[in-house]
């Protein structure tokens, strides 16, 4: 299996998005492969729009599979990134909502929204 297969395997989990670092650590399990290359690929997956990154609370880029409309939780304790959706007519809400605030200056092709907050794993060691 090659390098970028491995990566996009590493999405099929639900709810994964994990830093750069993470998935270097799972790539190498299975690879012989530098940093300076593995960044490469990386990079090579986002320009491919096969990859996207998440900017979390802990200061670190989180990557998700490209799979369609879809919104983030951030936990503001151990920034972990957890996937959601919301049913298609309020997406089409949302989305025509934000279209009429910004069709003055710019065009929207794309959103990506995220709410922050604690997540139930770090709000049990509160």
């Amino acid at each position: 299996m090659d390098i970028k297969k491995t990566i996009l395997k590493t999405f099929n989990t639900p709810e994964t998005h994990p830093t750069a670092e993470e998935l270097y650590q799972r790539v190498k399990a299975d690879h012989e492969v530098s940093a300076d290359e593995f960044l490469r690929v990386l990079d090579e997956l986002k320009k491919e729009k096969q990859i996207y990154t998440v900017a979390s609370s802990d200061n670190k880029d989180h990557f998700g599979k490209e799979k369609g409309p879809h919104y983030h939780f951030i936990c503001q304790s151990c920034g972990k990134v957890y996937d959601f959706q919301i049913d298609e007519g309020t997406h089409d809400m949302v989305e025509a909502y934000i279209n009429s605030k910004v069709h003055s200056f710019g065009r929207v092709d794309k959103i990506n929204m995220s709410v922050q907050g604690i997540c139930n794993h770090c709000k049990k060691g509160e």
